[in-house]
């Protein structure tokens, strides 16, 4: 790896940023948040969503959710192989940690219109508390139902600008995908990448539990290590 590459990468380097976040952090007195990224349709942020109905409780930290809808399709150069795997892939993972997932055979449409509407309702309660729950029960219905409810809007204008602005926002951050987590300069990627906020969460201090352990780590150990054979979709 040429050199340059190696310092920026290198754990000393790491460390250091994360000391100066946390040095800035405690010098004006702001309390620790997560940002997260939701994009409507995205398998991930579904399960995401599922996830953290457990995560966030577990930890004494500001949580912020930016419900978003459009793409980039730059970032996406074979989109509708993308949404296919997936697809395959979420339904995978959600089997590790007993997640709700429709399996091949029951995928919804990708019905833009549905898409739509379900972005624009969730996007309207982002602040509110039980954001988590109402929005697992939103999504559980475009994933898992075949009859797809229409949600009525209540200021579809703006609501529409906030999608945009939360889009702004990822971009802004130096990201585009849905499922991701931003925190003091760092991104962590859907359930995959949960358990190092996790461990990172714990050594910083944020925990509520003195013993609290990392949780989300079944990707690597009951999913990476499996041969390639058994993680092939159903026909």
């Amino acid at each position: 790896m040429p050199f340059v590459a190696r310092c920026i990468s290198s754990d000393e380097v790491l460390n250091l940023k994360r000391k100066i976040h946390a040095l800035k952090r405690t010098l004006l007195q702001q309390e620790p948040s997560l940002d997260i990224f939701l994009k409507a349709d995205d398998p991930y942020s579904y399960l995401l969503i599922q996830a953290l109905e457990t995560f966030v409780p577990r930890f004494s930290i500001t949580v912020k959710y930016h419900v978003f809808l459009s793409i980039d399709e730059d970032m996406y150069p074979k989109l509708d192989m993308w949404r296919d795997y997936s697809k395959y892939d979420a339904y995978h993972l959600s089997s590790l940690y007993g997640f709700k997932f429709p399996d091949n055979n029951e995928m919804p449409n990708h019905n833009l219109e549905a898409i739509k509407n379900i972005a624009l309702t969730l996007v309207e309660i982002e602040n509110d508390a039980d954001f988590l729950t109402r929005a697992n029960k939103l999504l559980t219905e475009y994933w898992l139902s075949s009859n797809k409810k229409t949600h009525s809007i209540k200021d579809v204008k703006k609501s529409n600008l906030q999608l945009i602005a939360n889009q702004s926002l990822l971009a802004k951050k130096g990201h585009y995908l849905g499922a991701m987590i931003s925190f003091e300069g760092e991104w962590y990627w859907g359930v995959d990448r949960l358990d190092h906020l996790e461990e990172r969460l714990i050594e910083l201090g944020f925990a509520n539990d003195d013993n609290e352990t990392i949780q989300f780590n079944q990707t690597y150990l009951n999913f990476c290590r499996q041969p390639f054979e058994t993680l092939a979709p159903k026909e």
